[in-house]
């Protein structure tokens, strides 16, 4: 174990409980970053490689977002570094600013959900909402409606 790390630096066991409750959870994506990115069996936890040491792994892989263990987390269909998407984006946002009029816009394949869900709000839900906006708004306090009287 590394100087300055366990119990001595603060350490709890639930550290490490919870560590290993989620990688019980996104076990198919420890074993695969384990395997690729450390050379390491996710199997040998406890045997060869502490579980201090374990914890430790899986928490750096939380922090990357290419690896498998965060992509599980996430949900995402694919991992992509942060360069990555950085690079995307910024592929885009020049891809948009310098294309025709008639040009269709670029559509990156990401690999998180992109589809915006509307809430549905019933039209009585609409009219209860506005009516609570328009009498808290400042705002909605001018009257542009001509009133009688």
């Amino acid at each position: 174990m590394a100087p300055g790390r366990g119990r001595a630096a603060g350490w709890a066991a639930g550290k490490i409980w919870a560590f290993l409750k989620l990688a019980a959870d996104h076990w198919p994506a420890v074993r695969y970053d384990f395997r690729a990115r450390f050379g390491l069996s996710a199997d040998e936890i406890g045997v060869s490689c502490s579980y201090e040491e374990a914890a430790d792994l899986i928490e750096g892989l939380t922090l990357e977002l290419d690896s498998h263990l965060s992509m599980s987390m996430l949900e995402w269909r694919y991992p992509m570094s942060r360069r990555e998407i950085y690079a995307a984006g910024t592929f885009a946002r020049v891809f948009g600013a310098t294309r025709g009029k008639d040009e269709k816009q670029l559509v990156l394949d990401l690999p998180w959900d992109t589809e915006e869900t509307a809430e549905t709000v019933t039209p009585e839900e609409r009219q209860a909402l506005t009516a609570r906006l328009r009498s808290k708004s400042a705002f909605g306090q001018i009257r542009t409606e001509a009133t009688d009287g």
